[in-house]
């Protein structure tokens, strides 16, 4: 893996650990709207590491 691509993938990895903080939060503070954007928010990431991957 290329240092750019390293570098694109632990940035992403950063985002991943942010959403499940933020969903976490969500789900202590038991506010569903914030649930919702938290888990729209993972999904997402979880698309573009799935493209990022899929670009190999």
């Amino acid at each position: 893996m290329s240092p750019s691509r390293r570098l694109v993938l632990v940035g992403w990895l950063c985002f991943t650990a942010s959403g499940v903080l933020y969903l976490t939060s969500a789900v202590k503070a038991r506010d569903p709207w914030t649930i919702a954007g938290a888990a729209v928010w993972l999904v997402g990431v979880v698309a573009f590491l799935v493209a990022l991957r899929a670009d190999q």
